[in-house]
């Protein structure tokens, strides 16, 4: 369901949100601000093969603080659409299946202090015409594509 107004998700020390079949653990269409703050989410492998994701955002305004994104059976954060956007603060994106980042054509991500790592395919993909701006970030021990 569509969400037309600002949503927070504030997670207490040592909140996971898992999920265990072929759909996204986290998806985000909103026509408003989202924040998430203090999260660990984590996409678990499924018994089929379809690639999922831990945070997916299609649609809307993103802000992610001091959150954690992990999928073993595909990537760990996928922004799509050139309605989509998404700053991540403080975070980590590692240990996944595939890529750690992926920016779709259009969509936009800022990141400070984001930590990409151990990652088996490539940490961040852009696309063409895709925008992403790193300050401060490390991306170490990814594979290669």
């Amino acid at each position: 369901e569509q969400v037309g107004q600002s949503i927070s998700l504030i997670g207490a020390p040592g909140v996971v949100l898992e999920w265990n079949d072929q759909h996204p653990t986290l998806t985000v269409h909103s026509f408003g601000q989202v924040v998430l703050s203090g999260l660990d989410v984590r996409k678990h492998r499924t018994g089929s093969d379809d690639p999922s994701l831990a945070l997916c955002v299609t649609c809307g305004t993103v802000s992610a603080n001091n959150c954690t994104f992990t999928s073993q059976q595909g990537v760990g954060v996928v922004v799509l659409k050139r309605t989509s956007s998404l700053s991540l603060q403080h975070c980590d994106i590692s240990r996944g299946a595939s890529t750690g980042l992926f920016v779709a054509e259009g969509a936009s991500v800022r990141a400070v202090d984001l930590r990409v790592s151990h990652n088996r395919s490539s940490g961040i993909e852009v696309h063409e015409g895709g925008d992403l701006e790193l300050k401060d970030c490390t991306i170490s021990a990814n594979g290669t594509r």
